[in-house]
C-alpha cells in the first residue's frame, strides 16, 4: 500500500461511462448475518473490517447467505488488505462445505459508502457483491438506506441506487447463520 492510500488522496473514482442495468438477481441476507458483521465491526474500533458473506451455490437469480467468514487481515483506519494467503485459507475451510462467495462487506470510517479507487482494487471478486458499512459498522437504520451496495457491471463497480438495493439485497428472518473465522 502505498502513502497515498493510506492518507485518503486514492479515495475518489470517476463516474461510470456507462448505467447501471439493474438485474432480477436478489441475495437474501438474514438478519443474524447482518448482526453479526455489525458486531464484528464495531469490536474492531477504528479500524476498517472486512468479512464475507457464503453460501450454498445455487439458482443464481436466487442467492442466500448461510455463513460470514471472517478472513485474516491487516487493518487501518482507512482501509483493510486481504492476502492471497488469507484468501486461500478461506477457500481450504468454505470448499468442503460446498459454499460460494456471494458478497465482501467491509466498513468505512465516516458516512460515506461510495467505494473508493483502492476498494475498486481490492474487491476480491467481481461476481461477488461488494458492500461497504460506514461508521466502521456503527450503522443503525432502515435496510438499506445508508449501506454502500456495489455490483460489478461493465468493468466498473456500481453503487446501487435505493431502489435497486432494496431489490438486490433482501434482509430474511433466516436464522441459521454459520460463523467461520480464519484469523
Amino acid at each position: 500500500m502505498s502513502d497515498t492510500e493510506d492518507s485518503g488522496e486514492g479515495l475518489f473514482r470517476t463516474a461510470p461511462a456507462v448505467p447501471y442495468e439493474p438485474t432480477t438477481a436478489q441475495l437474501r441476507v438474514p438478519r443474524q448475518a447482518l448482526a453479526l458483521t455489525l458486531d464484528l465491526f464495531t469490536r474492531a474500533g477504528r479500524r476498517e473490517m472486512c468479512s464475507f458473506w457464503y453460501g450454498p451455490a445455487s439458482v443464481p437469480e436466487l442467492q442466500r447467505v448461510s455463513a460470514v467468514v471472517i478472513p485474516r487481515q491487516r487493518q487501518s483506519w482507512g482501509n483493510y488488505h486481504v492476502t492471497a494467503d488469507a484468501m486461500q485459507l478461506i477457500h481450504a475451510q468454505v470448499s468442503p462445505l460446498h459454499l460460494v462467495n456471494f458478497a465482501q462487506v467491509h466498513s468505512h470510517p465516516g458516512a460515506r459508502v461510495e467505494h473508493s479507487r483502492y476498494d475498486d482494487r481490492m474487491a476480491n471478486s467481481r461476481r461477488a457483491l461488494s458492500l461497504v458499512i460506514p461508521h466502521y459498522g456503527g450503522w443503525q437504520g432502515a435496510w438499506p438506506q445508508g449501506i454502500g451496495i456495489h455490483e460489478f457491471q461493465r468493468d466498473y463497480w456500481h453503487l446501487l441506487n435505493g431502489l435497486d438495493a432494496e431489490r438486490r439485497v433482501v434482509l430474511t428472518e433466516d436464522t441459521e447463520v454459520r460463523v467461520i473465522d480464519c484469523r
